[in-house]
């Protein structure tokens, strides 16, 4: 099923989406951010993306905002 031509126009590509997560990553002081292009590879999503931090609670912080951009991003 497709979506309708008005949600294709609200969101964001995945590709853009994963980019600005990306960014917010490497702006919270995460390190080694990388971002793995899996379309075609995944039936789940198109992009990876890994970081490490320094502690549990950075990661739970950075978590909460990538998840808090992708409903800003209607993504």
């Amino acid at each position: 099923m497709t979506a309708p031509n008005s949600e294709l126009i609200k969101r964001p590509d995945s590709a853009a989406f994963a980019a600005e997560a990306g960014r917010l990553l490497r702006d919270r002081h995460c390190e080694d951010v990388i971002i793995l292009d899996v379309t075609g590879l995944s039936q789940v999503c198109d992009f990876v993306l890994i970081s490490t931090g320094t502690s549990d609670r950075q990661m739970k912080s950075v978590a909460g905002e990538v998840a808090d951009l992708g409903d800003e991003l209607q993504f």
